[in-house]
């Protein structure tokens, strides 16, 4: 089963001087889990929802949510706070962001 996220706020981890720390990676993002067999609904909502706290700026959901079971893409924009009708836009992540 795959997700797919609209990461507007993504972040990368880095070593920094106190440990892991983070920093924002910017651009329009795609964010992708490829989830095993055999985990039900409820536990793939939470291996997203456990991923996104390394991979999304605190305080953000992501834009859209894509799944091959649309059931699953209900619940996690439920549990992430997502508009079930935003789609990915055409033109997402096909500009260069500033760095």
């Amino acid at each position: 089963m795959r997700v797919h996220l609209g990461n507007a706020h993504a972040i990368e981890g880095f070593a920094g001087p106190s440990g892991l720390e983070f920093r924002p990676f910017p651009g329009e993002r795609v964010t992708s889990f490829d989830i095993p067999d055999g985990l039900s609904t409820i536990e793939v909502v939470g291996v997203v929802q456990g991923g996104l706290r390394h991979l999304i700026a605190p305080g953000h959901a992501p834009a859209w949510i894509e799944a091959d079971d649309n059931s699953l893409r209900i619940l996690l924009c439920q549990s992430l706070g997502v508009d079930p009708d935003a789609t990915r836009p055409e033109s997402w992540g096909t500009t260069d962001p500033e760095v």
